[in-house]
């Protein structure tokens, strides 16, 4: 008899990550149009929606429709509508486990024809919508959050909802819709320019310290509570490093996922400093450093530190990201070092697409 053993341990399809639709430049003189899911109460909560509109945005117009069909139901008429004579959409209400992700899908669907949306979720539902949005290829959907329950709540109750906050961010809820339907994902207020320091959490802050120190050259310029400065050079912008001391934080781990991050990455100045740096780190007895690696665009060396985090001196190569594109293009599209092209296809299905607002790229 011939047994033949099976390994049903697999790893699921890459999720296909896809974009949300254009922001709106303003609500005003819009056309927002008011989806109810169906589930009881949802009707009077977007009606009070409505009311908060004629009072606080009057130039902007509603439009109440009930979808047809349970939760699940695809509607491509009321769809169809809403691409020929609306802006924007507001569905509510994911208020249970077969609702919520119903009015995160279909609003995921609406944003794939061109329409921005903001479905409404009840707070107690918020893991299964952010779930729900991210299984679907849009992890960032601008969900809004609002109070448990609606149903059964009177009107006045629900206004009340709509003028406080929501329970996820804190921020005042109604502004927080009228940002998801008109905010682009990343403004220029809000990109980044440049790092002034790192915070680095440590169970331990003396041997991470003395690795600081004695191995890279840092020296302690300041305690304020569990925060411990760290400056090299003239200190300041781009040469500060803080130890946040956590003594019960649970260790990290070596899981890779969205969110997380791998290394502390440190500027040295030709190729000659990480080999140095190599030697003075396995002198010290730190041993766990790697060979200089070669990232086409600039050359690495990494050693695992006391805490636990991963640092990586690095430096760059003649060009460095000039190689294969001029400055003017850079951050205009996705380049990969020569050994990866092959896999380009699949390295761009598994990356969320990036929508950059004019004014953020050094283009324009």
């Amino acid at each position: 008899m011939k047994f033949e053993g099976v390994n049903p341990h697999g790893m699921p399809p890459a999720i296909q990550l896809v974009p949300m639709a254009p922001r709106l430049p303003s609500l005003e003189n819009k056309t927002i149009y008011l989806i109810s899911d169906g589930f009881p109460g949802a009707d009077h909560f977007l009606d009070q929606i409505s009311i908060w509109f004629k009072k606080s945005m009057p130039s902007v117009t509603t439009q109440y429709r009930l979808k047809k069909g349970g939760f699940a139901d695809d509607d491509p008429a009321l769809w169809a509508e809403i691409k020929d004579k609306g802006n924007a959409v507001i569905m509510a209400i994911g208020h249970s486990s077969t609702c919520t992700p119903a009015t995160v899908g279909h609003c995921a669907n609406l944003e794939k024809l061109g329409i921005p949306t903001a479905p409404m979720v009840t707070i107690a539902f918020k893991d299964l919508a952010t779930s729900t949005a991210a299984k679907r290829g849009m992890p960032h959907e601008r969900i809004c959050f609002t109070a448990h329950p609606i149903w059964g709540k009177s009107d006045e109750q629900m206004y009340a909802y709509l003028e406080g906050n929501d329970p996820v961010t804190g921020k005042p809820l109604m502004p927080e819709v009228i940002a998801a339907l008109t905010n682009p994902r990343i403004a220029q207020s809000e990109s980044v320019r440049g790092f002034r320091g790192t915070v680095l959490s440590v169970r331990d802050v003396s041997e991470q310290e003395k690795f600081l120190t004695e191995a890279i050259g840092f020296r302690k310029t300041g305690v304020d509570g569990a925060y411990h400065r760290f400056e090299i050079g003239s200190g300041g912008a781009n040469k500060t490093l803080t130890l946040l001391h956590e003594p019960d934080q649970a260790p990290g781990s070596w899981t890779f996922g969205a969110g997380t991050v791998h290394h502390l990455a440190l500027w040295v100045a030709n190729d000659d400093a990480p080999a140095a740096q190599k030697a003075i780190y396995e002198e010290l007895g730190y041993t766990d450093a790697s060979e200089i690696k070669d990232r086409f665009y600039f050359h690495s060396m990494y050693v695992r530190s006391p805490g636990g985090i991963l640092v990586e001196c690095c430096c760059n190569v003649p060009g460095g990201f000039e190689k294969d594109e001029k400055a003017s293009e850079l951050g205009t599209k996705l380049h990969l070092p020569p050994w990866f092209e092959e896999r380009r296809k699949e390295i761009l299905g598994t990356l969320e697409p990036i929508m950059a607002p004019a004014g953020s790229t050094s283009r324009n």
